[in-house]
């Protein structure tokens, strides 16, 4: 049984700020990203399992790997949540001391 996937008010900002960069070039190439970000969003759901651990930013966060982007995340019995959608090569463990 798949997981609902809910997303934070931080990474809904992430993915409309990413969104609109990719966008500056190509529209297409965006909604292509979208796409696939919420492709990968239902593999997380039905795995919440997968991914790295990375409770050394916050507890029961993990994340993995998404083109040039990590997906945070935390799952429940119920539900993931997306926590930030963050470009690989930025400091995250910064952005989660800030909250």
């Amino acid at each position: 049984m798949s997981r609902r996937v809910r997303t934070t008010v931080h990474a809904d900002a992430d993915i409309r700020s990413i969104t609109q960069w990719i966008a500056r070039d190509s529209t297409l190439a965006a909604a292509k990203w979208v796409d696939d970000l919420d492709r990968e969003f239902a593999k997380i759901a039905e795995a919440p399992g997968i991914g790295t651990d990375r409770s050394e930013l916050r507890p029961k966060l993990r994340s993995v790997a998404f083109g040039n982007y990590l997906l945070f995340f935390k799952s429940s019995r119920e539900s993931v949540i997306i926590v930030r959608v963050i470009h690989g090569a930025r400091d995250y463990a910064r952005l989660f001391d800030r909250g």
